[in-house]
């Protein structure tokens, strides 16, 4: 009812025009190199976590639609985890709030997350950098095709997850978020193969599986 102190967070530093009324230090961590024993480069995120609440437990995000999606509540997650890894938060749930609002509709769907350690946020994390900098990301993988992938596997549907990326890939008529980057004509790349593709879900997805499915409101 009062958002009179909640604020932007910012780690590190952030954009020139940047607003945030609170600053914490940045995040470092050490990533392995892969293949190389012992190898480690030294990687530090910066930038702004979000509009948080007093207690670092919520964030809202705005958005001009009617109907919120997954990846509406993927940034205030990862903020959320990166929270727990700099040690500026210990909640132990961490609530994503999407208000949306399209002419005269209105809403504001939740959804938790289950705040990790500061150790296993801090490997998620290293994990995550490790596979933008080091793997190679030349293929297509939309989060609508993991989120239709995930609520199959709820409703104990029996699915093949290349076969939900394609029909996305091929609907020309059809926007999704890969179309808006990082990557230019994100679906030029193929699929990845489904060894790949099941390591991705499982290092990527699982700390925050409850970014898919129904909303708490």
């Amino acid at each position: 009812e009062d958002l009179a102190q909640w604020r932007e967070i910012q780690l590190g530093r952030a954009a020139e025009f940047a607003t945030s009324q609170r600053v914490a230090g940045e995040l470092i961590l050490e990533v392995q190199v892969p293949g190389i024993a012992r190898k480690t480069q030294r990687v530090k995120i910066h930038g702004s976590a979000g509009f948080l609440s007093p207690a670092l437990d919520a964030s809202i995000r705005p958005v001009l639609r009617d109907k919120a999606k997954a990846k509406d509540f993927l940034g205030p997650f990862l903020s959320a985890i990166v929270l727990a890894a700099a040690e500026q938060t210990t909640a132990q749930t961490f609530r994503a709030i999407v208000l949306c609002s399209k002419g005269e509709e209105s809403s504001h769907p939740t959804k938790s997350l289950a705040c990790p350690s500061r150790e296993h946020a801090r490997e998620y994390l290293a994990a995550l950098v490790s596979d933008l900098l080091f793997e190679k990301n030349h293929y297509f993988l939309p989060i609508e095709a993991v989120e239709a992938g995930f609520n199959a596997i709820a409703k104990g549907k029996s699915i093949d997850p290349i076969d939900l990326i394609d029909e996305i890939r091929d609907n020309d008529f059809k926007s999704c978020a890969s179309d808006f980057g990082p990557i230019r004509d994100a679906r030029r790349f193929e699929p990845p193969n489904a060894k790949a593709l099941k390591h991705i879900l499982e290092r990527r997805f699982g700390i925050m599986h409850t970014l898919f499915g129904k909303a708490e409101s």
